[in-house]
């Protein structure tokens, strides 16, 4: 773990992840802050971050806009804690005689409006940054027509195929696809995808010979075949420091000959602690250089990108991009939703989904550097999708009927709009500790299962 804290790619990936994290946190809480104010709930504290505060104001409401010393998240501290302590103090049943401004001033279904504003504030905040990725024009990667047989790597794909059988071969250039003919393999891909249930007839430029290739389990068996061509290394990785640079054409690791992505995948799928690389530069002089791999889980970590042609494609339709954010944020929802539930399911699972907010963090800044290093559309448009799933996620999680979130108080509001006052001081006070008590345990269990 230090070591890796050390690498610079590595620290530089936790940081850009911790602040998309962090401002999806305030994000959240300016939803709380918005609701509070409609609602005439003074904001006693609206901070950036934890701790003690680098930089505060005060606004002409009484609110402290301030920024604390740990940025990681923030929160919006309200107007209602000196009524509990006083009702606790004269050993009231119920909080009575508050103060004007105050959280407990309001109605239980204001109350709770408030703490529901949060996660919507979220949903609409992934909802305009999906409807901005779908406006904007999209640059995508796209190969030439050449193939790769997924049963040349057993190691790294597990669905079994039988395209040996129809003399399909791992570097072949398909040509056309029932007599359509292809340019790119992301074509390839489409017209596959729509004959998953039926045989196709491939040629190829290789030939006059027509393959007939047979899908088992709806697939083909078919990938693209990437030259080992590099087109970005990630700054201060070990493989920048030891000199893999722009246009190096990779020929061999570890001993063995690479013609294609898929050998380097293979060869670090063994995760060897140490790499050795053969390559040829852009001005065709051979090189060799050594160094050794970051891992992540135990698995190496590519710190480079391999080249691809760029296509540059329109954004929606103004109409059709508001569709398609709602149909994507209630999608990725439904997503986090399942994926909670295998986790519930299937705790054989849990440590390989869930890692901390450190690991996403880590995991959130790789692909946010990596698309940028692609180039800047990728960048953005992969710093969008990220934040509009955090966004998401965070909105999910904090509607979850548990103590100290704002489902825990979104359900005690409901209960108190059917009682008609609020719960015993003492209660809210429980809450918040067994609340938080329950999460910290719950994590604990989480990373040890």
């Amino acid at each position: 773990m230090l070591k890796g804290l050390l690498n610079l790619s590595t620290l530089t990936s936790i940081i850009i992840g911790m602040m998309g994290i962090s401002l999806m946190i305030i994000v959240h809480e300016i939803g709380h802050f918005i609701m509070a104010k409609i609602f005439k709930v003074e904001v006693e504290t609206f901070s950036c971050g934890f701790g003690p505060p680098i930089f505060k104001r005060q606004t002409r409401s009484g609110t402290n806009f301030q920024i604390s010393a740990w940025i990681f998240g923030g929160y919006c501290k309200m107007k209602g804690q000196d009524d509990i302590k006083r009702a606790i103090k004269e050993k009231l049943h119920y909080i009575r005689d508050v103060e004007e401004g105050s959280l407990y001033s309001i109605q239980p279904l204001k109350r709770l409006l408030i703490y529901f504003f949060g996660p919507v504030m979220n949903l609409l905040f992934a909802f305009f940054c999906l409807l901005i990725l779908f406006l904007i024009h999209t640059t995508i990667l796209t190969n030439p027509p050449k193939i790769i047989l997924a049963e040349d790597y057993p190691d790294l794909f597990s669905q079994t195929t039988s395209q040996k059988a129809n003399k399909l071969e791992s570097g072949m250039v398909i040509e056309s696809i029932d007599g359509i003919e292809v340019t790119t393999f992301q074509e390839v891909k489409k017209l596959l995808s729509e004959r998953s249930n039926t045989k196709s007839q491939i040629i190829t430029t290789s030939s006059d010979k027509v393959y007939t290739a047979i899908p088992e389990n709806g697939l083909y068996g078919i990938t693209s075949f990437v030259e080992p061509l590099v087109n970005s290394v990630v700054p201060f990785s070990p493989e920048k420091k030891a000199g893999l640079r722009k246009d190096d054409l990779i020929t061999e690791i570890n001993g063995y000959k690479v013609t294609n992505m898929f050998d380097i995948l293979s060869i670090s799928h063994k995760n060897p602690s140490f790499i050795s690389l053969k390559l040829i530069n852009k001005d065709g002089i051979k090189k060799n250089i050594n160094y050794y791999p970051e891992t992540i889980n135990n698995k190496i970590k590519m710190n480079f990108n391999l080249q691809s042609n760029e296509t540059s494609i329109s954004g929606y339709p103004f109409k059709e991009a508001i569709s398609s954010s709602i149909k994507e944020t209630y999608r990725i929802f439904i997503k986090t939703m399942e994926a909670l539930l295998n986790l519930v399911n299937r705790h054989s699972q849990v440590t390989e989904t869930i890692s901390g907010s450190f690991s996403a963090s880590q995991t959130i800044g790789e692909l946010t550097t990596k698309g940028f290093a692609e180039n800047f559309n990728m960048g953005f448009r992969t710093v969008l999708y990220l934040l509009a799933g955090i966004s998401i996620s965070l909105a999910f999680v904090n509607l979850l009927p548990i103590p100290a979130l704002d489902g825990g108080y979104i359900i005690m509001g409901i209960i108190e709009t059917f009682l008609g006052r609020t719960f015993h001081p003492k209660a809210y006070i429980f809450v918040q500790i067994f609340g938080f008590f329950l999460i910290g345990l719950t994590i604990l269990i989480l990373q040890l299962g």
